[in-house]
């Protein structure tokens, strides 16, 4: 990624107001290349025996995904002091502006069998790459090659996508009382985004490959409140309100087949995809210990229209996804959080902190009449989420050294939504694995600033499950993880 910033500010003043003025321009573009992304099975025949490779009964795909990004983006703002109430009030208002483009490729082959004659049973049984190297990319006569490369191309492999937004906002921040804050905030999000999709041409009878059009616009309104009341300085309740989206991704929005990025399985995406809006309410009391130590507890409630979700899809071979709307979710819960030294159990442990979160989310998913017959469950947990979430750190900090122990644990939640077909699909759970990860920052200094990181992942290393009912359909382990990096500054 290449990433071109330019930003600036400077103080001014306009009818007596103290202002202040904001810009930023961005270029950025991004390449991601995916070669030699293969799906393929080995099957063993019989118990104790090596698994191998029969391209009778499947087809054994490689898929190479290429894809260019491009982001102009701009923003302006201006601050100016508003006193109403108090000195400290002010209005801003601003607009951000930015333009995407990808260009999206993906290629697909297939391994195919044209003759066993010339293999032995032990060529069967090599690692894929090196079936590949040895006897499907080699240039044998036709007459003598083993494997041929059979192009699976579609038209719906190609895309080019592009993201259009301008967005102005005013908020005012006002204090009507001395212990009171008050922000209003308005956004109006003016946002195309334009998909070319390649499709073959059978409407002319034709099989010539056109670029069809498709654009979902938000053309809307985006309305946020916030209060603040501070009770006194160890005490303060903050209340809000907002309205936000949330955009399918270019690639969920396009008819496209391609490579799950972490397991043997196909992605297809859905064009008729439409934006989420999310409808948020938010309670906090917080409690200051001092300035760094806190304890902050939270209720919580959101309304979505048009969640997006991952789906299956009905088959018969290796998994095949998608993505969906639904008609709505409710979620709501409480979550608690906050930092505290040890300094209370012994003033020599005053470098030393624990902090963490614990978060409970219900949550409520309904479909449409149209979903309940394809799908096989209405009224459950929002895919993807959840239920319990609790983060833990134990840490050392002060000028020059900082290390921590941080240990992560999220419930079981729904992977895939469940598919209604002749083959048996219900929905997929998973269990995460809990993490514990160790990290030490060492600063030093030998005529230049040095920084020294190293970071122990996945100590615990537990195993992942899936599950379909009540059977395990794939378990299997991360592994743990070990970085280190030296910077300087001069």
């Amino acid at each position: 990624m290449n990433v071109d910033q330019i930003s600036g500010e400077f103080d001014y003043q306009i009818l007596n107001l103290d202002s202040k003025f904001q810009f930023g321009l961005q270029h950025s573009t991004a390449e991601f290349y995916q070669p030699n992304n293969y799906s393929y099975v080995y099957y063993t025949a019989n118990e104790g025996e090596v698994p191998y490779m029969d391209t009778r009964i499947t087809n054994n795909i490689a898929n190479r995904l290429k894809s260019d990004d491009v982001l102009d983006a701009m923003y302006l703002k201006n601050r100016h002091k508003l006193n109403v109430f108090r000195e400290d009030e002010y209005i801003e208002y601003g607009i951000n502006m930015s333009s995407k483009e990808r260009i999206s490729r993906t290629t697909r082959l297939s391994l195919d069998n044209t003759n066993y004659t010339f293999l032995k049973d032990t060529d069967l049984v090599m690692d894929i790459d090196t079936l590949y190297s040895a006897f499907a990319l080699p240039a044998y006569p036709y007459e003598y090659r083993p494997f041929i490369l059979t192009t699976r191309f579609q038209a719906a492999d190609y895309f080019d996508g592009y993201i259009d937004e301008k967005s102005p906002y005013v908020s005012w921040m006002s204090r009507p009382f001395e212990d009171f804050e008050v922000v209003l905030g308005l956004r109006y999000v003016n946002l195309d985004q334009t998909i070319y999709q390649y499709k073959e041409d059978f409407e002319n009878n034709s099989r010539a490959i056109v670029r069809e059009k498709s654009t979902l616009v938000i053309d809307d309104l985006f309305p946020s409140f916030s209060l603040k009341y501070k009770y006194d300085d160890k005490n303060i309740f903050d209340i809000a309100a907002s309205k936000t989206y949330i955009m399918p991704d270019m690639r969920e929005a396009t008819e496209g087949k391609y490579s799950h990025p972490t397991e043997v399985a196909s992605i297809i995406g859905n064009p008729e995809l439409v934006n989420t809006l999310i409808y948020s309410f938010d309670f906090k009391y917080s409690y200051f210990f001092s300035d760094d130590e806190n304890v902050k507890l939270g209720l919580f409630y959101k309304y979505m229209d048009k969640p997006i979700e991952d789906a299956q899809l009905a088959t018969s071979s290796l998994p095949l996804y998608t993505f969906i709307n639904s008609d709505n979710a409710t979620l709501y819960g409480f979550e608690i959080d906050g930092r505290k030294k040890l300094d209370f159990i012994n003033k020599s442990l005053a470098q030393y902190y624990v902090s963490g979160n614990f978060s409970y989310n219900f949550s409520e998913v309904s479909l449409t009449e149209e979903q309940k017959e394809k799908y096989t469950s209405d009224k459950r947990d929002l895919q993807g989420l959840s239920p319990y979430v609790l983060n833990v750190t134990l840490g050392y900090e002060n000028e020059k050294r900082s290390a921590s122990l941080n240990f992560n644990y999220m419930s079981e939640r729904i992977r895939k939504i469940g598919v209604i077909s002749q083959f048996e699909q219900p929905d997929q759970y998973e269990t995460p694995p809990m993490l514990l990860d160790f990290a030490w920052i060492e600063k030093f200094n030998y005529g230049y600033d040095f920084e020294f990181k190293s970071k122990i992942g996945n100590i615990l290393d537990q195993k992942t499950e899936w599950k379909e009912g009540e059977n395990i359909t794939r378990s299997f382990n991360n592994g743990r993880t070990l970085s280190m990096s030296l910077s300087a500054k001069f």
